[in-house]
């Protein structure tokens, strides 16, 4: 894991926009919005990001004193984004149960650390389902 940042990012057109402005969004992301007043018939927009590396070492968690457990909470707007890919498909009742208590053996065999659970789901799931 490279941790970084993202510098925000700067306009730069051959067309002059009205009004532009840069905002970073909840998971540090930027985003650019500008204004065209001006006809045009070829529109082209290229964009550069310069990234500042923060942090190298992909195993340096391991060092934390305090590090991410279960549960993992959201903030309403990061769930709000993130429902289509954390909604189940419909399944019977059995079957979620089934899905369920095969994901909490993980989390409960690695005593509710975030990442030993990634780490161990990644070691599992290779030769578990080849």
């Amino acid at each position: 894991m490279i941790c970084g940042r993202i510098c925000p990012p700067t306009v730069c057109e051959s067309i002059r926009p009205r009004k532009s402005w840069s905002i970073e969004d909840v998971f540090g992301n930027w985003t650019t919005r500008f204004e065209l007043r001006e006809p045009y018939t070829k529109l082209s927009i290229v964009t550069e990001s310069q990234i500042e590396l923060l942090d190298v070492d992909p195993f340096a968690f391991a060092a934390l004193s305090q590090r991410p457990t279960f549960p993992v909470f959201w903030m309403p707007w990061e769930l709000k984004m993130l429902a289509p890919y954390l909604t189940p498909i419909e399944l019977p009742d059995t079957q979620l149960w089934e899905i369920q208590e095969y994901a909490q053996d993980f989390v409960l065999r690695n005593h509710h650390d975030l990442l030993e659970v990634f780490f161990d789901m990644n070691l599992t799931f290779f030769p578990d389902f080849q």
